[in-house]
């Protein structure tokens, strides 16, 4: 890859895959939403030769809200991506989603049943569903990555581990409040999943890899953990709360882009929490 875009380059993954393919001398360019709306259609003529797809709508709650103009995003969008890789002969990486829902076992492997189980997901599939099309019947070289739960400084606090580290340094929140204690994630670090794309971006002409840590968290032990790497002392509670259709536990099995690439993720969820408390501005 000598000359790479980049869409969404400047969201929370896409800052540092720039940033990593800026280091091993990359030619990146990574379009602003005014320079290319995916949404539009539109087919512009960058020269490149790979393409790395990290632009869309995202969040599950705010896509109960909008679930047409997710689906318009990240569906139509994918789309758009896909029809400039097959005008432009280059290579594509897309960074899809959970789209599992409640699993029927543990660990989930990339051939289990797809069930998104909420807009966003679905939004997300149906973009996957778009880059096979052109790959089946354009010859479009493609991976698809399914990141699970990405998490690392600078992400929003509408992510939960986020929020609940900003309760936690915050001196005026005297206790840390969750929607749910019991939820389990696996929760990979966003240096992890930029190494994953980097190392999977070569395994064409046609690859699926599922991105996690194979080992899941509940809220309550993340908790836990952001206490630990900021010590802190705060109580903590559950509102009692649950989000529509939530997912109990997931587990990524991560044993096909381990064979193929080599990859595992080198942080593990202890080192990555205290990497986030200390971006926030405590040792």
């Amino acid at each position: 890859m000598k000359r790479v875009l980049v869409t969404g380059g400047s969201g929370f993954i896409g800052r540092r895959l720039v940033d990593a393919l800026r280091r091993r001398d990359t030619v990146v360019l990574a379009p602003t939403r005014a320079e290319w709306d995916l949404a539009s259609g539109d087919v512009p003529a960058f020269p490149v030769d790979h393409v790395f797809h990290l632009a869309g709508a995202s969040g599950v709650p705010a896509s109960w809200k909008d679930p047409q103009g997710f689906h318009r995003v990240n569906a139509q969008g994918t789309a758009t991506v896909a029809e400039f890789c097959r005008r432009r002969e280059c290579s594509l990486s897309y960074v899809s989603a959970y789209c599992y829902g409640v699993p029927a076992r543990l660990p989930i492997r990339e051939t289990d049943p797809l069930r998104p189980n909420n807009p966003y997901a679905f939004s997300k599939l149906q973009g996957e569903e778009a880059c096979r099309f052109y790959h089946e019947y354009f010859g479009l070289p493609l991976t698809i990555v399914r990141p699970f739960n990405v998490y690392g400084p600078g992400q929003g606090d509408h992510f939960v581990l986020s929020r609940i580290v900003g309760q936690a340094l915050d001196p005026a929140v005297a206790e840390i409040e969750v929607l749910d204690l019991s939820p389990r994630r696996d929760y990979v670090f966003v240096d992890d999943v930029v190494e994953a794309l980097l190392q999977t971006a070569a395994a064409a002409p046609y690859a699926l890899f599922n991105v996690g840590s194979g080992v899941s968290y509940s809220v309550e032990e993340a908790i836990h953990a952001v206490l630990e790497a900021s010590g802190a002392t705060k109580p903590y509670r559950s509102l009692g709360a649950s989000r529509r259709e939530e997912i109990p536990d997931v587990v990524a099995d991560i044993g096909s882009i381990a064979r193929a690439t080599g990859w595992t993720p080198q942080v593990s969820f202890r080192e990555g929490v205290r990497r986030l408390v200390q971006a926030e501005g405590r040792p």
